[in-house]
């Protein structure tokens, strides 16, 4: 599902500048509720080093001063993402309020929105016990991102690009989607095992399907065998 933030990376650049605001003089951890996080700067001093390496790479390769621009906005963008992923990890209600206040020093709600995703797609390569209770209390997340509409983007993008189309999928006016049994069982074979929780977590979609091929499966080789 990371394709979807990918995409608005353009968009994000030219509509919200550079993303970081004057942050002089503040302290190397922010608090959210008593919870301690890397402040954007502190973030940003641990991939120093990174960025010094990119910038050289991008002008050893003749990137245009423009396109070293977006890199470096991109970079700031993670001390964000950094940020937010620390305090997701605590697992605390009262902190995730705090961290969507503190990101409204972000330009628009689409850096909000699009901060606060990224930081749930990292949470799961990192944490996965904290990136189960995130998707479990995903409401927190509300309305700066909806994970719901995340997912169900992701259904409809995976789906029709494996050639599926309204016949095997759809969307009822209560959100609910409903599959033919191949698709459904192509969309579980093309999903990693985090997006596997985000469809269970948030829209209540199993693997029925996958269980039952498998009884059948194991059903045909029994009878292969007599």
């Amino acid at each position: 599902m990371y394709d979807r933030v990918a995409s608005h990376r353009n968009h994000r650049v030219s509509q919200s500048g550079t993303v970081l605001h004057d942050r002089a003089a503040r302290p190397d951890c922010v608090s959210f509720d008593g919870i301690e996080a890397r402040s954007p700067e502190r973030s940003s001093a641990l991939i120093a080093n990174d960025t010094t390496k990119i910038v050289a790479s991008l002008q050893a390769e003749g990137t245009s001063d423009e396109d070293r621009g977006i890199e470096m906005i991109d970079l700031q963008d993670e001390a964000y993402v950094s940020l937010a992923v620390d305090v997701m990890r605590a697992q605390n209600p009262r902190a995730i309020v705090a961290l969507k206040n503190f990101l409204t020093v972000l330009p628009n709600p689409t850096a909000i929105e699009i901060t606060l995703e990224r930081a749930v797609y990292q949470l799961a390569d990192i944490d996965r016990s904290a990136y189960c209770w995130m998707l479990q209390q995903s409401d927190l997340l509300m309305p700066e991102l909806d994970l719901e509409d995340v997912v169900r983007q992701w259904i409809r993008s995976t789906l029709t690009r494996e050639g599926y189309d309204e016949r095997d999928f759809d969307c009822d006016r209560d959100g609910c989607f409903h599959f033919s049994d191949a698709a459904k069982t192509r969309l579980w074979q093309v999903a990693s095992d985090c997006d596997r929780l985000l469809l269970e977590e948030i829209l209540h979609i199993s693997e029925d399907i996958d269980r039952e091929q498998g009884i059948l499966q194991e059903s045909g080789d029994k009878a292969a065998d007599w």
